[in-house]
């Protein structure tokens, strides 16, 4: 029997390749592929300062600051979202029991049971 497997399929921005759903990089492109960010992560928020420690100074090590710097570090920082895409199925055969397992287990069990019976009568 052929069980069918649903897998959501998104394609990657950079390049259109469809990108299977959980895939952290794009199999073509090797770009790294943004999940969804949750819910929990959108309303929480962090406080790097705590009693005893000063607030970071703002600016760079080198004292530039300028809006296209900052602009440049956000956009080389910024993974392409994944966009939702065809529902691919994927069919798997079922795997069967292993038969030679049982046949060893069956040749075990009937020994055991031949040693006990044998065990019970020589005593």
């Amino acid at each position: 029997m052929v069980t069918p497997e649903v897998v959501i399929v998104g394609k990657c921005e950079d390049c259109g390749t469809d990108v299977r759903d959980g895939s952290q990089f794009c199999y073509h492109c090797g770009r790294g592929i943004q999940a969804e960010p949750s819910q929990k992560n959108k309303t929480s928020t962090f406080s790097s300062t705590g009693p005893g420690m000063k607030a970071p100074e703002q600016g760079t090590m080198n004292g530039s600051n300028s809006e296209s710097e900052r602009k440049k570090g956000i956009r080389r920082r910024r993974l392409p979202k994944r966009t939702e895409g065809p529902v691919q199925v994927v069919w798997r055969r079922e795997e069967r029991p292993s038969y030679g397992f049982l046949l060893i287990a069956l040749g075990v069990t009937i020994v055991a049971i031949g040693l006990t019976a044998m065990a019970y009568y020589l005593h």
